[in-house]
């Protein structure tokens, strides 16, 4: 009644899905467990050709002679029974193969480099497996929560090991960056200092105390001459030559007439540079200001320049001492990071091991069950009774 109402359940389950091995094999049992083992052998034959590594697919390499026995077909059992023992010796053999690989460390490193990429934690999915015939256990260690749990906890490892590594290369950029900064340095000091040692700024602002005070004394006793332009200085020291000359002092016609002009000249030389006086006088007032400033900024750049020479070797060192103090760091950190993959290489390699083992165990006692079967149905034959194992 029990294996009756299994059947129905299970017959709802998809050929192809992820649960379809394990409902195959259920129909087949309980077509056995109603004596139908005709029905039985059509779910069971098509497990059997399916992958070996699925335990309903090695179950079913068994249970298909078993219900060929039952139905009489006992040289077709013997036959099958043979062949699953030669599948699971085979399949056996291959499983140590790829326990050897395994425990060599070649087939996780050639898995765990050929999908090495900047994705960590579960985002990650597989590019590609090894070649050769030891890949296709992955895809079912990969199926292990255990296993899958323990490949993030590696990817997140190795993403962080390869983050330190790009730190160490930038500290050896930084390194060459600090130390081109510093030859540059080093190779404009001397003219800057030469530079800074040849403005005698102290002098500049005494020679602009002394302008301003010449400004004021011109402004207050009204010395339009010292605002002459050098045009009209020379003509004012010409008219004062001509005003010397003895000729012009004879009571002569001439010398009157020229004298006249000589005072003409000087009158509209005099009223030019008294009318122009005070706007003469603000130009330069002004164009003193302005040099005043920039002396100010001179001054300002100067003492920049003075702290700059100061603290630069110090800007210097100070980047250097931190580029060298976290050199180390860096380097323990990859040291314990590296020894944390190793470690961590080693418990994915553990779990896949034991995976494998626990499939050839499987395998083994299949194996053993499929010849005890075999015996027996040669004991049956030896002995011409009919009835099956």
């Amino acid at each position: 009644g029990d294996a009756k109402a299994a059947r129905k359940p299970l017959q709802r389950v998809r050929l192809n899905g992820p649960f379809s091995n394990k409902a195959l094999l259920g129909v087949g049992w309980a077509d056995a467990e109603l004596e139908d083992y005709g029905k039985a052998l059509v779910p069971w034959m098509e497990l059997r050709g399916r992958d070996l590594l699925d335990p309903a697919v090695q179950e079913s390499m068994l249970a298909v002679p078993y219900a060929m026995a039952k139905l009489d077909s006992i040289s077709q059992a013997a036959d099958n029974y043979v062949n699953a023992i030669e599948a699971f010796d085979e399949e056996d053999q291959r499983i140590e193969n790829t326990i050897d690989e395994l425990e060599s460390g070649h087939l996780l490193s050639s898995f765990l480099a050929d999908n090495a990429d900047d994705t960590t934690g579960w985002h990650w999915s597989i590019g590609k497996l090894p070649a050769g015939t030891e890949a296709r256990y992955l895809y079912h260690l990969l199926a292990s929560d255990k296993f899958q749990e323990g490949l993030k906890n590696y990817r997140d490892l190795d993403y962080l090991a390869r983050n330190l590594e790009r730190w160490r290369t930038s500290l050896d950029v930084f390194r060459n960056m600090l130390d081109t900064r510093r030859r540059a340095y080093e190779s404009r000091l001397p003219q800057i200092a030469d530079s800074v040692g040849n403005a005698d700024l102290d002098q500049m602002v005494d020679r602009k105390l002394s302008f301003d005070a010449r400004l004021d004394s011109i402004e207050k006793n009204r010395d339009s001459l010292a605002l002459a332009s050098d045009e009209e200085f020379a003509l004012w020291s010409e008219i004062a030559t001509l005003e010397k000359l003895p000729a012009l002092s004879a009571p002569v016609a001439e010398a009157e007439d020229a004298r006249r002009r000589i005072r003409l000249m000087k009158g509209v030389l005099q009223w030019q540079l008294e009318k122009d006086f005070k706007e003469r006088l603000w130009r330069t007032r002004r164009d003193v200001r302005e040099s005043g400033e920039a002396l100010v900024d001179a001054q300002r750049s100067r003492r920049r320049l003075d702290e700059s020479m100061r603290n630069e070797p110090l800007t210097f060192a100070g980047f250097d001492g931190r580029i060298q103090s976290l050199d180390p760091h860096i380097r323990d950190l990859r040291q314990r990071v590296g020894a944390a993959m190793d470690q961590q290489r080693g418990f994915l390699q553990s779990i896949a091991i034991g995976e494998l083992r626990a499939q050839k165990q499987r395998l083994q006692t299949y194996t053993v069950q499929a010849r005890f079967a075999l015996a027996a149905i040669y004991d049956l034959s030896a002995t011409g009774t009919g009835s099956s194992p």
